[in-house]
């Protein structure tokens, strides 16, 4: 009976040993776009949920725990202490969920299988972070995997690659100081000052990654060994922020913000084959209008300041409405829409969003959709 048996037995392991092959290979080159898209898409070091769902605008009203990340001068507009237990932030691109069941059945994989992934952005990007957040001052631990793979040219197949693990500690400080004249009486009448908000931020960051571009036989071929120099090496990193906000307030309703951020000044280089993390300066506008318990934001960015990207990739607009318990976004990122919404219940944060990314060097070239999610377990003081 096992003699009848062995060459069954045999040929399901063998299947099955290709088809993992065939996915392990995929999921571990399933990590950043490669050289030519790593040149031209926006690799921030954190890329807040709830920012990308208002169109990544942000700059100017950023004033929770993601200041730290878009403009630690926000740290000062920190109204409370909290503890953020685990905030984690997964992200993938729409090819993930919509291929990846034609990606399970295959049962004896072989390199005309790679035509399959043909002119496909896929990509994953998790975050996971720690934080402790007060008035003035934020401190976060985190920790980041992000990739994607995109194959082109079926003739002369081009696989471009990476894989990236990103973690460390990013601090922020800063203070406001007030003008204006207080408008009546009592504890509330500070409430009408204008702000001028100024932060630092600092950060020491390891990584573990590069990018690279192979053949399909190379993606075929790839086992324990290869895997760890194709990726890239490990090294270290040391990062400055500097930021700035106006808060100018126009009437008791009505605020006017002004703000401007300069993250990884003169860039942060790890070494070991490592990416680099590349400079960003912004600046933006906002306009808040609050009517009761609700609140309506307009945002407007220019990111990337400092870059040669096509200008229309690096405006960003959007609109928040935040409501008791809900908070409502819609926004348009480098030229697409995006929308997401917020719930917020007590112990409990969850957010999520849908938008697109562009991977080329101009709008409208190479554009790749996106899922994200936020699920936050803190505790307010």
């Amino acid at each position: 009976m096992a003699e009848l048996m062995e060459p069954e037995t045999r040929s399901t392991f063998q299947i099955r040993a290709n088809r993992i092959k065939f996915l392990v290979g995929v999921l571990f080159l399933v990590s950043s776009l490669g050289s030519s898209a790593e040149a031209s898409m926006n690799r921030s070091l954190l890329r807040s949920p709830e920012a990308l769902a208002m169109g990544g605008a942000y700059t100017a009203i950023v004033d929770d725990g993601d200041a730290p990340f878009y403009n630690p001068a926000g740290v000062a507009g920190i109204d409370g202490i909290s503890l953020h237990f685990l905030t984690v932030d997964p992200v993938v691109s729409d090819w993930v969920i919509d291929g990846w069941k034609t990606m399970k059945d295959l049962k004896n994989p072989k390199g005309s299988d790679l035509n399959r992934l043909m002119g496909q952005n896929i990509s994953v990007a998790t975050t996971a972070r720690a934080a402790l957040l007060a008035p003035g001052f934020a401190l976060v631990g985190f920790y980041d995997v992000q990739g994607a793979l995109y194959a082109k040219n079926q003739a002369l197949p081009k696989i471009e690659y990476g894989y990236q693990r990103t973690g460390g500690v990013q601090t922020a400080f800063a203070f406001s100081t007030t003008d204006g004249r207080r408008k009546g009486r009592g504890r509330k009448n500070g409430e009408m000052l204008n702000e001028w908000r100024f932060g630092l931020g600092a950060k020491y960051i390891s990584r573990t990654g590069g990018y690279r571009l192979i053949t399909a036989a190379e993606l075929f071929s790839i086992d324990s060994t290869s895997l760890k120099s194709l990726i890239g090496g490990q090294g270290t990193g040391y990062g400055m922020d500097l930021g700035v906000q106006r808060v100018q307030r126009l009437n008791r309703d009505l605020t006017l913000q002004w703000g401007a951020a300069f993250l990884n000044i003169g860039d942060v280089y790890f070494g070991n084959g490592a990416t680099p993390l590349k400079g960003d300066l912004s600046t933006g506008v906002g306009l808040t209008y609050r009517y009761g318990l609700a609140a309506l934001t307009l945002a407007y960015d220019i990111q990337q300041l400092n870059r040669s990207d096509d200008f229309q990739k690096k405006q960003n607009v959007g609109a928040r409405l935040k409501l008791p318990l809900i908070d409502l976004y819609l926004g348009n990122h480098q030229g697409f829409l995006t929308y997401g919404a917020a719930a917020d219940v007590w112990l409990l944060r969850v957010a999520g969003v849908v938008y697109k990314e562009e991977l080329g060097y101009y709008p409208q070239q190479d554009t790749e959709s996106r899922f994200s999610l936020r699920v936050d377990f803190k505790l307010e003081f």
